[in-house]
């Protein structure tokens, strides 16, 4: 179970939303690397959007801010990029059938720092939130 209050409260605090286009580009390139074999160009939306998403099979709403990464070319793709719950990591999002999912986690993206997470609250064996983190 996972239990938060929000991060920041407007996206001018939030970490994701506060980087500039070339660290925005970084995180951005980090979840498209994959695809080195094929021809794209990775694009950055200026600005940040509170989304709305659920978990992969939970009824349960939560609310992030996020960038758009997009890419162009051979392969078009779309994701919108949060801050994780830890440093150096990034929540992805995709866009499905029944709204934005949670669809991977990445780690080790050197340029999302986020002192605000002492709010956060993560439990994994769905008895309730274990308190605030130090």
């Amino acid at each position: 179970m996972i239990s938060r209050a929000f991060a920041a409260v407007n996206a001018k605090d939030d970490p994701v939303c506060k980087l500039d286009y070339g660290r925005r580009l970084r995180v951005c390139n980090s979840i498209f690397k994959k695809f080195i074999w094929a021809p794209f160009q990775v694009k950055v939306e200026e600005g940040c959007e509170l989304i709305q998403f659920s978990l992969m099979n939970e009824e349960a709403q939560f609310h992030e801010w996020t960038i758009l990464c997009r890419t162009t070319g051979f392969l078009r793709f779309r994701h919108r990029v949060s801050r994780s719950y830890s440093d150096n990591e990034i929540f992805v999002f995709d866009y499905g059938a029944r709204g934005i999912k949670l669809s991977a986690c990445f780690n080790n993206i050197g340029v999302i720092k986020d002192k605000a997470n002492s709010i956060v609250s993560v439990r994994n064996d769905g008895a309730g939130p274990s308190g605030t983190q130090p």
